[in-house]
């Protein structure tokens, strides 16, 4: 829900007095919110912002307490923490990112109401610039509606009840612990674990539905996770598949397009002389080109970015994963063979 005027300087009354570091009671809070504001404000509604502060926002404000005759008084854990410092703490240059960032992630399709965004820029006093950075956007995307919720029960750290519907497959309703949001070739997946902490990767276009499960110990994600997508080119990960050294040779037309864009990020050019003249000899009809290395996991997603260059780009070694894009290849020329 849109955070209202109203909300957001009640955010700023109190993110003053909190950063005073000078303990205040809830009442002391509430009373101060009504005299800045000019308006009684509700205590419940100081008690929601109090907690807005701390879990229902971008800020993760963390809370002292300490109690007085049994009464609980509030002030910032961080005596150097402020949500909404005073311009002179940040440069211009700062405040151009800041904006620029909030720029980019209001681009993303899909993602909830960003008035936490606005409260930031507001609180920064981050003047409107004409955007610089622009990422491509599909518009028939499907699944986007997902991104926001799962955004949120991610940064919550909530486990949720995931239902989906895999392509050829059966219908699948499991307790899932979201962990990270990922896009890939214009779609977005979802990377967590089940209960039973197998790894599953599904696709937001084939999410059903999402509820949350407070009662639920989330799982956090363990931390060696990016590292494991580091392993290959896409989302799709198999544990039986160890990592393997790829060679490959690319003609002149598409050396360039390759080395500035590598297959993975493991890519390296041959440039030994050595194992070159190696090379050269052992595939003496390859003319021109260079010859690259990598070292991944195969999967779906590199056998389709491997064959998307055609006859410019010719997997060499290991001959079991040459074998494979072979006999796809033949499948290929076959398949348009039989509608002649």
């Amino acid at each position: 829900m849109p955070i209202s005027k109203n909300a957001l300087l009640r955010y700023k009354i109190l993110d003053e007095l909190l950063a005073k570091h000078i303990p205040f009671s809830m009442k002391e809070l509430n009373e101060k919110c009504s005299e800045r504001m000019g308006m009684e404000v509700g205590k419940r509604t100081t008690e929601k912002d109090l907690e807005f502060l701390q879990f229902g926002g971008l800020f993760h404000a963390e809370l002292k307490t300490v109690k007085r005759s049994g009464i609980p008084y509030y002030t910032y854990r961080n005596h150097t923490f402020s949500i909404f410092k005073s311009d002179a703490e940040y440069s211009a240059e700062t405040l151009s990112l800041l904006e620029e960032l909030i720029k980019i992630v209001s681009s993303i399709d899909g993602l909830p109401d960003l008035s936490d965004f606005k409260v930031l820029q507001h609180g920064l006093r981050v003047e409107e610039m004409p955007q610089v950075f622009s990422f491509s956007r599909n518009a028939n995307l499907h699944g986007a509606d997902w991104l926001g919720p799962l955004f949120q029960y991610i940064s919550s750290r909530t486990a949720i009840t995931l239902e989906y519907q895999p392509f050829n497959g059966k219908l699948i309703k499991d307790v899932f612990h979201p962990w990270l949001l990922k896009q890939y070739n214009d779609r977005w997946f979802l990377i967590g674990c089940n209960d039973e902490d197998k790894i599953h990767t599904p696709a937001l276009d084939r999410i059903i539905s999402v509820e949350p499960l407070e009662t639920v110990v989330y799982k956090p994600r363990p931390e060696n996770l990016l590292e494991r997508y580091e392993e290959i080119v896409g989302v799709t990960y198999y544990d039986d598949k160890p990592e393997q050294k790829i060679l490959y040779w690319v003609s002149d037309k598409s050396v360039d397009y390759v080395e500035t864009k590598p297959i993975h990020g493991s890519q390296k050019r041959i440039k030994n002389s050595e194992r070159l003249q190696l090379l050269h000899d052992k595939y003496p009809k390859l003319e021109g080109g260079r010859f690259f290395e990598i070292s991944c996991r195969p999967n779906y997603e590199l056998f389709r970015e491997l064959m998307s260059f055609g006859k410019e780009l010719i997997v060499l070694e290991p001959t079991t994963i040459r074998q494979e894009i072979a006999d796809k290849l033949h499948d290929f020329i076959n398949a348009y063979k039989q509608t002649e």
